[in-house]
C-alpha cells in the first residue's frame, strides 16, 4: 500500500505492515540507521513466503528480507466507515489538531486529532501494539491501537487503558 495524505480506511486480517514486520525482526543490518535503530519502510509487499518478504517502496525501490522462522505475515484488505463499531480493535494512524478538543463528553478534555489511516484489527489480534506512539507518517504523527470506546458523527474514541488519559479521539473526514 503506497500511503498518501487523507484518510485511508482498511481493514486487517492476516499481517501486513512490513514497516511492523521489519521493526520486530529488528531489521538486518543493511536496513539499519547509522544509531542502530531499526528503520522502517512504506510501500507494497510484492512477495512473501515462509522464509523471505520483499517490498517496493513509494519511490521504486525495491527491498528484500530474510525472515527468520516462525514469523506471520499479515494482509490488508479494503473496508469503509460502515464496518466501524463499537468495541472493534483498531490501529489509527493521526495527528493533533493545534488545540481544537474533541466533541466527545467525558470527565476530562481531550484533543482532537486528524486521522490519515485506520486498520480494523482482526479480533484474534485483539492486544497487538495496545497503546499511543510516535509514528513516521509526519513529523507530528502518532498510531494508536486499541479499541472503538466511543463514536461521535465521524470521531472516533480509541481506548487503550483504563483511564481518560489513555484515549485518542481520531475525526475522520
Amino acid at each position: 500500500m503506497t500511503h498518501q495524505y487523507g484518510w485511508g480506511l482498511i481493514s486487517l486480517h492476516r499481517i501486513a505492515a512490513a514497516a511492523l514486520i521489519a521493526a520486530a525482526l529488528g531489521t538486518p543490518a543493511s536496513a539499519q540507521n547509522s544509531s542502530g535503530e531499526p528503520e522502517r519502510f512504506r510501500g507494497v509487499v510484492t512477495r512473501a513466503d515462509a522464509s523471505s518478504l520483499a517490498i517496493r517502496t513509494g519511490e521504486g525501490k525495491a527491498l528484500h528480507f530474510a525472515l527468520p522462522e516462525g514469523v506471520a505475515v499479515f494482509a490488508l484488505s479494503k473496508a469503509s466507515f460502515a464496518d466501524v463499531d463499537f468495541g472493534l480493535y483498531v490501529g489509527a494512524v493521526s495527528e493533533r489538531m493545534g488545540d481544537t478538543f474533541s466533541p466527545i463528553y467525558r470527565d476530562s478534555l481531550s484533543w482532537l486529532h486528524k486521522g490519515f489511516e485506520l486498520r480494523i484489527i482482526d479480533e484474534s489480534l485483539r492486544g497487538i501494539a495496545v497503546g499511543h506512539t510516535k509514528w513516521d507518517l509526519t513529523p507530528n504523527a502518532v498510531i494508536t491501537h486499541g479499541w472503538i470506546d466511543d463514536l461521535e458523527d465521524r470521531v472516533l474514541s480509541i481506548k487503550y487503558g483504563p483511564t481518560d488519559q489513555e484515549e485518542t479521539d481520531v475525526e475522520i473526514s
